[in-house]
């Protein structure tokens, strides 16, 4: 086994906004009726805005449909540009963090930054050397007041990920 006895028993699941809610929440419900926590990241979305939104609302839904489950929120996602116009980013944010704010479960953080909106591998770099203005998007969850249980920085070396650092505190 993986997890030991009596761990809580996290599992991170990317959330599918095609699929129907229903679909969604069935699935969260039989990992906690097996002892897992579930966790449901946000999607990488669509480029059309009116589609990207509706799979955010469809992330919502769900969450809160599911007393369980957390949100994991993947935060450069809302910068890339399959998610509609990186300039709507932060007010996309904030639009999570408000209907999720009632939510008792802390949220998971996933962190990266990259030079430009595609977010290919070659374009990421440390937390404040990119396109995502960490400075606000702090403000957004301090201002939405809900908690932060964990950050996943995505790197794949050392030295961005300790460059990173003070973006966490």
């Amino acid at each position: 086994a993986f997890f030991g006895e009596g761990k809580e028993k996290p599992i991170v699941l990317h959330f599918d906004g095609s699929k129907k809610v229903e679909e969604t929440i069935k699935a969260i419900q039989i990992l906690s009726n097996e002892g897992f926590v579930p966790c449901l990241e946000n999607t990488v979305g669509v480029e059309d805005r009116t589609l990207s939104r509706t799979y955010i609302e469809r992330y919502i839904e769900v969450l809160l449909k599911s007393p369980g489950a957390r949100a994991v929120i993947d935060v450069p996602r809302l910068w890339c540009n399959k998610n509609g116009p990186v300039e709507e980013a932060l007010s996309r944010l904030a639009f999570i963090l408000g209907a999720l704010s009632g939510k008792d479960s802390p949220i998971i953080l996933h962190l990266i930054d990259a030079k430009d909106e595609s977010q290919e591998r070659e374009s990421w770099c440390p937390l404040g050397q990119g396109i995502i203005p960490w400075a606000d998007v702090g403000a957004t969850f301090r201002a939405a007041g809900v908690k932060v249980d964990m950050a996943i920085l995505e790197y794949e070396d050392t030295a961005s990920a300790k460059d990173s650092f003070s973006f966490l505190e």
